[in-house]
């Protein structure tokens, strides 16, 4: 499998390589090698807003992962599921993030993504504090634990979309580097989370649900403080508008 992905991976880079040309006018790109680009990447931290959507979009995928690796041994050796029945609810939820996405992009003109996101983190943070708390008192049922997943996976596909427009339009320079910052840390934080959920073995879901709920509220946390963040920022720039962040759109 491994090797597949890496077969799949090299041919992708070589099609890109030769076939995709670059978009971005002459005269904005950068020529300054790689350690142009990890001076960027520096420079890029120094922008507030752009870090608080940075860290919301880590954690939560650090969340998105905890649920993708535990729940075959949540949803099967938990709640007893067989393979034919995990691979269908585990369908259900992801239709869940389909319509989210779908919902989202019919609605994106008309709320602002802002208080959407802000939504979706709160309802992604409830609803990971009651699954926790049904799972670890032992009163949840495949019943009862199902429309909880699928409320968490929706509340997502509103989540890392918003989070995300936000994080680039935050940034006015660099983009191209700004993307791919986020790329990385999401699956770094991504793959960082997926270890942590079989600490407790495969018979229980107290590890998942564990690093579910901190994920969902520092990501909450980290996106409360942005809004003041940009709401402070708007304020300055209003008042005097040299006060831009670093890198921030004026």
């Amino acid at each position: 499998m491994l090797a597949v992905i890496a077969v799949a991976t090299v041919a992708m880079v070589i099609v890109v390589f030769l076939f995709v040309p670059e978009t971005l006018a002459p005269e904005r790109r950068s020529d300054g090698g790689i350690g142009d680009t990890f001076r960027t990447a520096g420079a890029l931290f120094k922008n507030r807003a752009y870090v608080g959507y940075l860290i919301a979009i880590a954690f939560t995928y650090g969340a998105v992962f905890a649920y993708i690796s535990a729940s075959p041994f949540v949803f099967q050796n938990v709640f007893g599921l067989s393979v034919r029945w995990y691979s269908i609810a585990f369908t259900f939820n992801a239709l869940g993030l389909i319509l989210a996405s779908a919902v989202n992009t019919r609605i994106v003109y008309r709320i602002d993504p802002a208080r959407t996101l802000i939504v979706a983190q709160t309802t992604l943070f409830v609803v990971a504090l009651v699954l926790a708390a049904i799972i670890l008192t032992g009163i949840a049922t495949i019943s009862t634990v199902l429309p909880l997943t699928f409320l968490l996976i929706t509340s997502i596909g509103f989540t890392i979309g918003n989070a995300t427009a936000l994080a680039m339009t935050s940034v006015s320079r660099a983009v191209g580097t700004a993307a791919a910052l986020l790329g990385a840390v999401q699956f770094t934080f991504g793959a960082a989370a997926s270890p942590l959920v079989g600490l407790g073995g495969e018979d229980t879901a107290a590890p998942m649900v564990a690093v579910i709920v901190v994920c969902t509220g520092l990501g909450l946390a980290a996106l409360l403080r942005t809004r003041r963040v940009v709401a402070s920022l708007a304020e300055d720039h209003a008042l005097s508008p040299q006060s831009a962040e670093p890198g921030a759109r004026s």
